[in-house]
């Protein structure tokens, strides 16, 4: 669980770098 909810948070942060 810990794992999934890692590459969610690196996920929203990697998208929200992207759009910035």
């Amino acid at each position: 669980m810990q794992h999934v909810a890692t590459l969610n948070i690196q996920k929203l942060y990697i998208s929200t770098v992207l759009i910035l």
